[in-house]
């Protein structure tokens, strides 16, 4: 009885001192991992694209000519009205080229109500037997010359007048400067960008999807779009257009046009980098863990499960979609 008793007594002490030490065991000592409760439910399927950001309209301006910048009136951010003056370039170095243009057509104009009124000369001299026809025709094929170099003339003013006008540069649509080309530069070349104005009231994205994954998307598809720059944020939006063919150098990928149907207030950008998920179905109802939660190291597809008394172990598992 007393070796029982002894017994009783040690085996209730261990029990104690091991319930104790669960207890009062600092967690900073025990491995801590994320659980998650499964259930039989259907897995939305996605297609990923990347892609950027394009405004409903866009439009760049550049310099006719070159020239120094006499005032710059606009800034990137800058709501501005269509026909809107945001910059005046000087016209000093056009200023000669454009007198001259103008000159030209002032000397063409003349030199043909010349030729007009020699070729009727002329006809009536051949009238009354005073000249040969050939003079006639001299006059005639003078008054077609100059009908040539008069167009050309008017032409080439035209061009010059265009240029005239460039000096002004104004906005070309209604909208919001997304692009101040010129900066603190004092003087343009001439081609170069200015400003660039785009209608910002609705973005679409532009995004690529992988030969092998179109067929899944369908226009009116939902999807989730995600800004890079604004990552905590999912937008909604939704398939418009897909293309006809695919495009790139590289892995084929066909070009898929989103609709941002709410961009909830975010302060975005033309060509800013953005990822769509493409909403293209749901499976039957299947058990669904996060892919990190696969050990699959030595080809034997295992996942950790909680049992009894917390304690954890590994089962083995079928891998289905992903």
């Amino acid at each position: 009885r007393r070796l029982m008793a002894r017994g009783i007594v040690v085996v209730g002490v261990w029990l104690a001192v091991t319930l104790l030490n669960l207890a009062i065991l600092p967690g900073r000592y025990a491995t801590r991992v994320e659980l998650e409760k499964t259930a039989l439910s259907p897995m939305v399927l996605i297609v990923r694209a990347t892609g950027n950001l394009e405004a409903k309209d866009s439009n760049t301006v550049k310099a006719q000519f070159e020239g120094p910048v006499v005032s710059k009136q606009f800034h990137e951010g800058q709501r501005v009205t269509k026909g809107q003056l945001l910059v005046v370039l000087s016209r000093e170095k056009i200023r000669l080229d454009h007198q001259n243009k103008l000159n030209d057509l002032k000397n063409a104009k003349s030199d043909l109500s010349r030729a007009r009124k020699d070729v009727k000369i002329q006809r009536e001299l051949f009238r009354q037997e005073a000249v040969a026809y050939s003079t006639v025709e001299d006059a005639e094929r003078t008054l077609v010359r100059a009908q040539q170099s008069l167009r050309s003339t008017e032409e080439a003013f035209r061009l010059a007048e265009a240029q005239w006008a460039g000096a002004n540069i104004l906005s070309p649509l209604s909208g919001t400067v997304v692009k101040d080309w010129i900066g603190d530069d004092k003087t343009i070349a001439g081609g170069k960008e200015i400003v660039t104005v785009a209608d910002v009231s609705e973005y679409t994205l532009k995004a690529n999807v992988d030969e092998l994954d179109i067929k899944q998307v369908h226009e009116g598809q939902p999807a989730k779009i995600q800004i890079q720059i604004f990552e905590q944020t999912v937008l909604a939006g939704v398939v418009k257009e897909i293309g006809s063919q695919p495009e790139g150098a590289g892995l084929p990928e066909v070009p898929v046009i989103l609709s941002l149907t709410d961009t909830q207030g975010l302060a975005l950008r033309p060509k800013l980098t953005a990822e769509a998920k493409i909403l293209t179905g749901t499976t039957e109802p299947v058990l669904s863990v996060p892919l990190t939660a696969v050990a699959n190291s030595d080809g034997d597809p295992r996942v950790w499960v909680l049992g009894t008394f917390g304690r954890i172990h590994s089962a083995r598992v079928v891998l289905g979609r992903m």
